[in-house]
């Protein structure tokens, strides 16, 4: 399991789970404004996946997010 803890969460939940490549996003629920995800690889690889999926992306440039474990 992955937390992204940021203000834009339907824009953020949209891009994770839109991703197309071989890791899965699978959003799990929200808790203030940390954001759950489930993957299908290791939770170490998904961080830094979604880390960059999110910085590529136009929200990304201009959004303040963490993505922990």
């Amino acid at each position: 399991m992955i937390y992204v803890n940021c203000g834009q969460h339907d824009q953020v939940i949209k891009l994770l789970e839109g991703y197309e490549g071989d890791v899965k996003f699978i959003f799990k629920g929200k808790t203030g404004i940390k954001l759950s995800f489930e993957s299908n690889t290791d939770d170490d690889s998904a961080v830094e996946l979604a880390k960059a999926v999110i910085k590529a992306s136009d929200l990304g440039k201009s959004l303040y997010f963490q993505v922990i474990k």
